[in-house]
């Protein structure tokens, strides 16, 4: 199998294709600066060859209770307290995270969303488990929703979202 890219012809083999897909709902709260908690966005796979490339895929759909950015979502290789991996480089005094929360002015029936993409080289024939976290910056707490708005009223305006993770094993 190949395909095609504004650099012309990219022929290396997708030598499987993982998926989760959570339609369900759910919150956590985030306690303090720098915490970081799973919602249910995780996949594994096992790679065929250590020179294999993992592509990691992931449409996120979710809001919080804060009218600010916050923080927002990392990537980590090996559980939710494993090695983190397609972070931004360090900037001052700035939080450091894959993509932003984006801002909520008003908080009501929004639904915030975020695609996320990162080429990962892990290296290894074992099964590796990767999950999305929310990040969270600031000190204070901070409420998570994950397909679902805060204000989360049983009315017609009102929706419920999906969202997933895909990985795709490329040989190299």
């Amino acid at each position: 199998m190949s395909f095609f890219d504004v650099h012309g012809e990219y022929t290396k083999p997708a030598l499987q294709i993982v998926t989760t897909t959570k339609t369900n709902t759910s919150s956590t709260s985030l306690a303090g600066s720098g915490d970081e908690d799973g919602v249910g966005l995780d996949a594994t796979i096992t790679p065929k060859t250590t020179s294999s490339r993992i592509l990691i895929v992931a449409s996120i759909n979710f809001d919080t209770n804060r009218q600010n950015c916050a923080g927002g979502f990392r990537i980590r290789r090996g559980g939710e307290t494993g090695t983190l991996i397609g972070n931004a480089d360090s900037a001052s005094n700035r939080f450091l995270v894959h993509s932003g929360f984006c801002a909520n002015q008003d908080m009501d029936q929004s639904n915030r969303h975020v695609s996320l993409l990162f080429l990962d080289h892990p290296n290894t024939t074992s099964a590796t488990n990767y999950v999305i976290v929310p990040y969270k910056l600031e000190s204070g707490s901070m409420q998570f929703y994950i397909n679902r708005a805060q204000n989360d009223g049983n009315e017609a305006d009102d929706g419920r979202f999906v969202s997933t993770i895909t990985l795709i094993e490329f040989g190299n």
